[in-house]
C-alpha cells in the first residue's frame, strides 16, 4: 500500500481546519451523527455509514453492504485525523476538474470531483486493479473523464504512472453533458514522442 501523499495530508488537514473554523460559526456543520465528517448539514449526508462493515455507494449514496462486482469495487481509504476509515463502492467513471471549487471533498464523482489527474491512478493501483483481476468476465472499462477548459499536469518525475494491461479511456468534456471538446496531450519521455487523442 503507498504512503498517503503530502499534498493529500495538507489537504485534509487545512479542509479540517476549515471545517472546524466554519463550524464554530454556525455557517458550516455536520450532523451530530457524522462525527464532524460530512459533505452537509443533514444525517444523510455523512461521509461514513453508520455500520462500519458498510460501504458508501458514491452513485447513490446509499451506504450498501456489498458493492456490485457488475458496477463497482471497493475502497478503503484510513483516515488518521478521523482515526476510522471510509469505505465505499467506486463505479467505473472517474471525474477530474483541477478548477472545482465547489467543495474540499474529492471523491472523483461529478459532484465532489478530483483536482488532480492521478488521483484516480492511484486509487485504480491501489484498490481497482487486484478487485478488477479477480472478475470472470472481462474487465470494465474505466473511464476518466476531464473537464473541458481545465489545465492539469501530471509530473512523472515526481509521480511515475504506469498502468499495465489497463482498460481505461481518458477523455476531456464538460462533466455535467457528454460533450467531448479539446484534446489531450500525451508526452511519452522515453521516446519524446507526442500522442494527441481526440
Amino acid at each position: 500500500m503507498l504512503a498517503v501523499p503530502i499534498r493529500l495530508f495538507l489537504q485534509q488537514y487545512f479542509t479540517s481546519m476549515l471545517r472546524q473554523v466554519l463550524s464554530k460559526q454556525y455557517i458550516l456543520g455536520c450532523h451530530s451523527t457524522c462525527a464532524d465528517w460530512c459533505i452537509g448539514p443533514e444525517a444523510t449526508q455523512c461521509i461514513q455509514c453508520p455500520k462500519s462493515y458498510q460501504y458508501r455507494d458514491l452513485d447513490t449514496w446509499k451506504c450498501v453492504d456489498v458493492c456490485a462486482a457488475d458496477k463497482s469495487f471497493n475502497v478503503e481509504i484510513t483516515s488518521e485525523q478521523h482515526q476510522s476509515s471510509f469505505k465505499y463502492c467506486r463505479g467505473f467513471n472517474y471525474y477530474v476538474d483541477p478548477s472545482s471549487s465547489f467543495s474540499n471533498i474529492e471523491l472523483g464523482t461529478q459532484n465532489f470531483p478530483f483536482k488532480a489527474l492521478d488521483d484516480p491512478f492511484r486509487e485504480l493501483f491501489n484498490f481497482g486493479v487486484p478487485a478488477l483481476s479477480k472478475r470472470v468476465n472481462s474487465l470494465p472499462l474505466i473511464t476518466v473523464n476531464i473537464m473541458h477548459g481545465s489545465n492539469t499536469t501530471i509530473h512523472s518525475d515526481n509521480m511515475p504512472l504506469i498502468m499495465v494491461n489497463s482498460d481505461v479511456l481518458i477523455q476531456q468534456g464538460n462533466i455535467f453533458s457528454p460533450i467531448f471538446l479539446g484534446r489531450i496531450l500525451i508526452t511519452e519521455r522515453s521516446t519524446w514522442n507526442s500522442i494527441e487523442l481526440l
